[in-house]
């Protein structure tokens, strides 16, 4: 992964900038403010916590914590497509913002992980401890929040 980490930063930042550049259009492109623009708003919301997550998890690229890093990544695309998905469709029922909460929650979890094993990997004992246990207590947390997505009754 070693070799993707200045291509996936540079996509990362990129998709950022285009996305940043469409939210300002939509904003100061005059006449009503409709759908379509709160639409674009989202779609800017959506590509920046994606990049953020993405980038958090790149600092875990040659530890041996990259494992984290890459399904905190995976899970970021998979949340980014649903949420895109469900801003631009038209969809009923609750599965597809089920899925959207699982993956967020795994890729915020996993973008935070990164960045607690990465700062404390390289220091003492004490805090490489620390940083397992924050990471334990993000799994924790994590699982909290998904059991009850996955479990509650219906939403509608």
């Amino acid at each position: 992964m070693n070799g993707l980490k200045r291509p996936v930063a540079a996509t990362c930042i990129g998709a950022f900038a285009v996305a940043a550049l469409l939210g300002i259009v939509a904003l100061l492109g005059g006449g009503d403010f409709g759908e379509t623009e709160v639409d674009i708003l989202l779609t800017t919301v959506i590509v920046g916590i994606t990049c953020i997550a993405v980038l958090c998890a790149l600092t875990t690229t040659g530890t041996k914590w990259e494992t984290i890093g890459l399904f905190g990544s995976l899970s970021a695309f998979v949340g980014a497509a649903l949420a895109l998905a469900a801003t631009w469709g038209d969809f009923s029922g609750d599965a597809i913002y089920r899925a959207l909460g699982v993956a967020c929650t795994l890729a915020g979890a996993c973008a935070w992980a990164s960045l607690v094993l990465v700062a404390s990997s390289a220091r003492t004992a004490v805090s490489r401890a620390a940083g397992q246990l924050t990471a334990t207590g993000l799994v924790i947390g994590a699982a909290m929040i998904i059991v009850p997505i996955l479990t509650l009754p219906d939403w509608s």
